[in-house]
């Protein structure tokens, strides 16, 4: 990769806050929607849309998923995978106020838009999230589109993802499965510290039961006591080398700045993405067939 962000500048620019500007200022020419399509409720780059909260779910002490509601019972978001959107809680400018969310609904679920926030320690955002009650509102921008799915390019997807990295996987698995002119096989590597912290399990569990020749679930933790199913520990070099056929195989990421560089090798500045390291490039995999969210 040309351009890395290294540890040092890593510890100079906030994740968070470094994040938050890259993605403001590099997505502009991203956004995916049609906007004299009145029937999509987000207008795109520049053009903020605010949607009230009609439910909020604890879904573990510190993790949340928030319903909004649209501009009509007949509105979609209009987002297509993988696509993200901007929050503003605070309705107040500057890139510290903005973060990027997935929605985890579907892409044409009618009247409201699902979000999953979690709380991070000193997180100013997620902070002001989970403040929030029913009926208040929240400042969108969007969509913006993280990677352009086109179906049946690959035979199968492989996504690692660890703890709320499991939101862009999550659109793009329902997505990939529901569409019945896609045949993309999916499998799912899932990490989290404990079973407890396993998001969206009820859904993931529902698709692998709709699926299950098609969506395989591996779910794995670190701490705390397992169920059946539960794998103990990190995921494995061998379990990622037994899942894919290297020449027709693609691997999706998400997670932290650790998680991505142990299995991907880090990520270049505002997202560059030229070569791969970790497991995956010592297995040989190419930059073409690995996308780090």
């Amino acid at each position: 990769m040309s351009i890395l962000l290294t540890n040092k500048w890593r510890f100079i620019i906030p994740a968070s806050l470094g994040t938050s500007l890259g993605l403001y200022i590099s997505t502009r020419f991203l956004s995916c929607a049609n906007y004299n399509d009145t029937a999509k409720a987000l207008k795109g780059f520049g053009k903020w849309q605010s949607f009230r909260i009609t439910k909020i779910e604890q879904l573990t002490p510190n993790t949340k998923k928030f319903t909004f509601e649209l501009t009509s019972d007949r509105s979609i978001l209009g987002i297509k995978p993988v696509s993200f959107v901007l929050a503003n809680v605070s309705r107040t400018w500057g890139p510290w106020n903005i973060r990027p969310y997935t929605p985890v609904s579907r892409i044409d679920d009618r009247g409201n838009f699902e979000l999953i926030v979690k709380h991070m320690p000193g997180g100013k955002v997620s902070g002001q999230f989970f403040r929030l009650k029913a009926n208040d509102s929240v400042s969108f921008m969007g969509p913006m589109l993280k990677y352009n799915w086109k179906p049946n390019t690959f035979e199968e997807v492989n996504l690692l993802c660890g703890g709320t990295g499991i939101t862009p996987m999550f659109q793009l698995t329902r997505h990939i499965l529901e569409n019945p002119s896609d045949r993309t096989n999916v499998r799912l590597f899932y990490a989290n510290k404990t079973e407890d912290d396993i998001l969206l399990r009820r859904e993931l569990e529902d698709l692998k039961k709709k699926f299950p020749d098609r969506f395989l679930v591996h779910y794995y933790v670190e701490e705390g006591p397992i169920g059946s199913g539960i794998n103990r520990g990190r995921i494995l070099k061998e379990d990622i080398k037994g899942s894919a056929n290297s020449n027709k195989a693609m691997f999706f990421l998400c997670g932290t700045n650790g998680f991505i560089d142990t299995y991907a090798g880090p990520k270049g500045i505002f997202g560059l993405q030229y070569t791969v390291g970790g497991i995956l490039g010592n297995l040989g995999y190419k930059p073409s067939q690995v996308f780090r969210f």
